[in-house]
């Protein structure tokens, strides 16, 4: 009896997830099903079990401030790859596709798409104990920027009881930031590997406690990466602007969304070569080229200055995880 030689056509689903509810589109290329249900762990299970059922094997799902998690989680759990992506490539997609309109099934259905037709790389899901550092971490950041604010008022209010109110404000963000510093440091202490890495990062000049504390826990694939890889993931480095003769300015941009912040390394400014080959595939040994921007090239710069990230030692011992951020989505 010969063998059957047909190739297997992967099956993706898309989902859209809000607080609420979850629309899906199942693009099996025949009654492609979709529809909606409520965001909850008991439901979510019993959907995706009979998408196994199905035939489907990856899902495509957008970044929503946390929201996705008991769905990534849900999808896991039947065995069903998980691809976590920024909603501006998917609106991106879009607009290729001549697609103006938005709506929840719309855009479940565009992400299924997306997947089929891109095929990108499943998102690991971080363990519990790297979900609570960036948890905590992403705190931390946000009450920091929070009181530099509250601080600059200071200099603009005049009126005295206002200007206590305000000194009151600031205390009670600062002893929160010390008990959040605090639990940090506890919750990298439980991540071995994440710790090594970011004592291994501070010996490199320029980067303190905390901007070793951002590094592992948004971009864990340091290590594993060249320095130009590290730079493009990080949003630091230029991106080309040519067509025909004319030479653009470059600029930086894009990258992981969550790196920016209160712990941007000083230095940005990078030097230029004269080659500039742009290739998706310059970016598929990233552990999740998703997060990585295509337009962003690791190979189009020799030279950074920003050496934390050009000489991370490589054989480190990495989390086992490699997640979006946020994107600014979480």
């Amino acid at each position: 009896m010969p063998l059957d030689c047909t190739p297997v056509t992967p099956i993706w689903v898309g989902l859209d997830i809000s607080q609420e509810q979850v629309d899906y589109f199942v693009l099996n290329r025949k009654e492609n099903p979709c529809g909606h249900l409520p965001r909850r762990a008991s439901a979510l299970g019993r959907l995706a079990r009979s998408w196994r059922r199905l035939g489907v094997t990856h899902a495509v799902i957008e970044a929503t401030g946390g929201f996705e998690r008991e769905v990534w989680e849900s999808l896991e759990k039947a065995g069903i790859a998980v691809t976590l992506i920024q909603p501006r490539r998917v609106r991106q997609f879009a607009g290729a596709c001549a697609i103006e309109a938005k709506t929840d099934r719309i855009d479940a259905e565009l992400l299924a798409r997306f997947g089929a037709a891109l095929e990108p790389a499943a998102t690991p899901l971080p363990g519990p104990a790297m979900s609570r550092y960036r948890e905590l971490l992403r705190q931390l950041n946000y009450l920091v920027g929070e009181r530099a604010r509250l601080r600059t008022r200071t200099h603009r209010v005049r009126d005295a009881l206002a200007r206590r109110s305000l000194a009151r404000v600031i205390k009670s963000l600062s002893t929160e930031i010390e008990k959040l510093e605090q639990a940090v440091r506890q919750a990298l202490e439980a991540l071995p590997e994440a710790a090594q890495l970011a004592k291994r990062l501070q010996q490199a000049g320029g980067v303190g406690k905390k901007t070793a504390w951002a590094l592992t826990a948004e971009l864990p694939e340091l290590g594993r990466l060249t320095g130009k890889q590290a730079a493009s993931l990080a949003g630091l480095a230029p991106r080309a602007r040519d067509s025909g003769t004319y030479s653009g300015k470059r600029s930086i941009g894009a990258g992981r969304p969550a790196l920016p912040g209160p712990y941007t390394p000083p230095s940005r400014r990078c030097e230029p070569t004269s080659a500039y080959a742009p290739s998706i595939s310059d970016s598929r040994p990233l552990a999740n080229p998703n997060n990585s921007d295509s337009s962003l090239s690791p190979d189009a710069y020799s030279s950074c200055s920003t050496p934390w990230l050009a000489t991370v030692p490589t054989g480190v011992p990495l989390p086992s995880l490699d997640i979006v951020a946020d994107e600014r989505g979480t």
